[in-house]
């Protein structure tokens, strides 16, 4: 069965030049087409995947082809009713295994293989994958629960409407730890982003087997 997304249209065409844009936060500003042209060449293929459904697969920007080769990780019609206009738009679970846990920094070796645009098959973790958990961790109150903490602590930032997509672990007891910037914005919305993060309250932990497990967690926030 061919897992191929089909629906990416690609256009080699355009005339002009990336590199003579002026800069803009994450990325370029083309004059011709008055839009903002993305840098994808050092994105996680996962987040690269997750912005493609985000904008309905329209969008400018520069990739590699070791980027577009791979197969989907969920169903993303499902995934889309999730979407929300206000702040949160999807959360996306990375499974961090036996070995990582092994390391003394967990989330630095789990990062080094998500930067890897060659080694996507290694962050490839659908909902049938054997290591995935029984049950993912989830915010108490669910999505609309943490919907409406965002809304309620984020400080809106003037002159902003934009994603930045942060990662954390959801411990064994819930709580949340190593919270990282993955793609930003400026220093204010990040740090607005890691702080708000930071007086979350509790979440229901990841299990396997009946055992609550450390889970990484991505999740793209508008600010």
């Amino acid at each position: 069965m061919n897992n191929d997304i089909k629906d990416i249209n690609l256009n080699f065409r355009c005339p002009a030049d990336y590199h003579a844009m002026p800069d803009v936060d994450g990325g370029k500003f083309c004059s011709q087409c008055q839009k903002k042209v993305y840098d994808f060449t050092t994105t996680p293929a996962y987040v690269f995947r997750q912005i493609l459904v985000e904008t309905d697969n329209k969008l400018c920007g520069q990739f590699t082809a070791a980027q577009m080769a791979f197969r989907p990780l969920y169903n993303y019609p499902a995934l889309k009713k999730w979407l929300s206009a206000a702040t949160v738009l999807i959360a996306i679970s990375l499974w961090e295994g036996k070995a990582l846990a092994q390391q003394k920094d967990p989330g630095k070796q789990a990062m080094s293989k998500i930067n890897n645009a060659d080694s996507i098959a290694e962050c490839d973790f659908g909902p049938n994958d054997p290591n995935a958990p029984d049950i993912y961790p989830e915010f108490l109150g669910g999505q609309k629960g943490l919907e409406g903490f965002l809304e309620n602590n984020l400080r809106p930032i003037k002159g902003l409407r934009e994603r930045v997509y942060v990662q954390f672990m959801v411990e064994i007891d819930g709580s949340l730890s190593e919270i990282k910037i993955l793609s930003g914005l400026d220093e204010n919305a990040n740090k607005e982003v890691v702080r708000v993060l930071k007086m979350s309250p509790k979440w229901k932990p990841a299990v396997k087997n009946k055992k609550a497990i450390r889970w990484a967690y991505v999740m793209p926030i508008i600010i």
